[in-house]
């Protein structure tokens, strides 16, 4: 993770000691260079890890010079990102959002222009027959979104376009709402999404080529495949067969959790699916339902007394940038790999919570079960490990104060 002075990407092989500051400038200069490449970077990740493998190859190996020099730093991630560049060209990208009826009307908005799908209409566009007759066997109700990109290649075109989507119908759902005041149930009536369905054609000195379906990238639609043995192997996991036997109001709290942890996976944002994720920790873990300053440091000091096996400073790291997403940061805030990492933690947080209810069968209330996990045993083991180095970092130094805090003030 990015909290301490560990930088480990596992799709990478690579665990290396930068030092926390520089592991953080890097991660910092990472973020503003994936927004740059997003355009430049399908298709070629073998050649993305091994030009991200040299990269941070030469900057562990002169940590001292980039760590007291962060233009140094700098120029070398600029240079990281010039050698990646692709030259730029101009497509035009048309895209579906289902479940919006337009009728006549037609809306432009964020650089995108949205219209029904009439079959004149899409003619007027250059779409041929066959790929109307496409888009007019889809059920329900739909509009057509169209917009210019620019792009290093037609089958990536679709992906620089698709957070300029994602906000637009952020926008459009925003407007709705506003439109629809005095309504109820207004929100029943703004629940729309981007399908996937995607036709591409590049530009070339003004002339338009033919259009494209690409209609394998599907960030809002289902992927469906057979389960059965996966769902039954993760029921088995997470003892859930067990649920129905506990104290209601821990068996409660788990089910809430549970919506939380499985209304993540509805985000298209990697910063969305985080603040839901968060919650979920928040029901197992600060049952007690104060307004605490320190949240992040509680639920990862009591994840680990729990039983949980991801370094606390990590768990930590990753509560703590809940609050930049929720007050606005405009870069985003985590990726993939955290949000695979905060889900596991999640989840075995659920499991670890289900597996102590029922060895300790006395305990009716999940403020109890928490309460049962902060003995003197326990702390005094965490600040063992805090003080051997087993555990280290700047997040540590909260969780170790805290720690402390609480044995000599159990009721603190």
């Amino acid at each position: 993770m990015r909290t301490d002075p560990l930088y480990a990407d596992p799709a990478l092989g690579l665990e290396l000691d930068l030092g926390e500051d520089l592991a953080s400038n890097l991660w910092s200069a990472f973020r503003q260079l994936h927004l740059e490449l997003v355009p430049q970077y399908a298709d070629r990740i073998l050649l993305w890890n091994a030009f991200l493998q040299e990269l941070l190859i030469e900057v562990d190996e002169n940590s001292h010079r980039y760590a007291t020099s962060n233009q140094a730093l700098a120029e070398l991630v600029d240079e990281f990102g010039e050698r990646w560049k692709q030259p730029l060209k101009e497509y035009e990208v048309a895209f579906v959002i289902d479940n919006l009826s337009l009728e006549t009307d037609q809306i432009s908005l964020n650089g995108i222009e949205m219209f029904a799908p009439s079959e004149t209409g899409l003619a007027q566009k250059g779409i041929p027959k066959d790929l109307i007759e496409q888009f007019g066997k889809r059920e329900g109700t739909f509009c057509i979104g169209m917009a210019f990109v620019q792009a290093s290649d037609i089958r990536i075109a679709f992906e620089a376009l698709r957070e300029r989507a994602a906000e637009t119908l952020n926008l459009l759902q925003a407007a709705g709402l506003e439109g629809l005041t005095s309504k109820p149930h207004a929100h029943e009536l703004v629940q729309w999404f981007l399908s996937g369905h995607y036709l591409v054609r590049s530009i070339n000195q003004g002339l338009p080529s033919n259009w494209e379906l690409q209609g394998f990238h599907r960030p809002y639609g289902p992927t469906v495949r057979p389960l059965g043995k996966e769902i039954s192997k993760g029921i088995a996991k997470l003892r859930l067969e067990e649920l129905e036997k506990r104290p209601h109001e821990i068996r409660d709290r788990i089910k809430r959790a549970m919506y939380w942890i499985a209304r993540s996976s509805t985000h298209e944002s990697d910063d969305h699916r985080l603040v839901d994720l968060c919650t979920a920790l928040e029901i197992l873990l600060l049952p007690d339902g104060k307004s605490e300053r320190n949240k992040g440091t509680l639920i990862a000091l009591r994840y680990n007394l729990l039983g949980g096996t991801l370094q606390p400073g990590a768990v930590k790291w990753m509560y703590d940038r809940r609050n930049e997403v929720v007050h606005g940061d405009p870069l985003p805030v985590v990726d993939q790999h955290d949000i695979w990492q905060l889900r596991d933690v999640c989840l075995s947080t659920a499991r670890l919570t289900l597996s102590f209810s029922t060895e300790n069968p006395t305990l009716p209330t999940q403020e109890g079960l928490v309460s049962s996990i902060e003995t003197p045993e326990q702390l005094e083991r965490f600040v063992k490990f805090c003080e051997n180095g087993t555990y280290h970092g700047s997040q540590i130094r909260f969780l170790l104060k805290e720690a402390r805090k609480r044995l000599r003030n159990p009721n603190s």
